[in-house]
């Protein structure tokens, strides 16, 4: 009988020691991407806020710094630098065949099915930023790329 329980109690201390470093390398990740959520949504808040800002005033996405100006003014406590990537994409609505061909947006005009029609204008407006993980392992990566993005038709 008393062999049995030293034999049990030593078989929970190697299961223990097997486990523990598993469970620390866990709450650590957890903890770094627990870091990582509040960055994310104001970055989500901050292109938001761009958004909205050209949805009100930016016709055909003319007026792209005020848009970044916008994003950049609602980053809030970001501590790392955020990289604004602002781009604008025309489609004729209206084209022959299966989806959407893309045209220039200068040329202002979708021709096709006997009418000319102004294409759609579409802004996409996306913020990264780099986020330090906590702690560092070997093959774990140094840093998180967050990002967060939208699309909206200005037209």
């Amino acid at each position: 009988m008393m062999q049995a329980r030293r034999t049990q109690s030593g078989l929970v201390a190697l299961e223990l020691a097997l486990l523990a470093p598993v469970l620390v390398l866990m709450a650590v990740g957890v903890y770094s991407v627990t870091l990582a959520v509040p960055v994310k949504a104001t970055l989500a808040e901050a292109v938001r806020a761009g958004a909205q800002w050209a949805g009100q005033g930016v016709s055909q996405g003319d007026d792209f710094a005020a848009v970044e100006a916008a994003v950049r003014a609602n980053l809030g406590s970001v501590s790392t630098p955020v990289v604004v990537e602002i781009a604008q994409s025309c489609v004729c609505p209206a084209s022959p065949g299966p989806g959407l061909s893309t045209v220039d947006c200068g040329s202002g005009v979708c021709s096709g099915n006997g009418a000319d029609t102004r294409p759609w204008s579409y802004l996409s407006i996306t913020a990264q930023t780099p986020h330090a993980l906590s702690w560092r392992a070997p093959g774990w990566p140094e840093f998180l790329t967050l990002e967060a993005g939208i699309k909206l038709r200005l037209d």
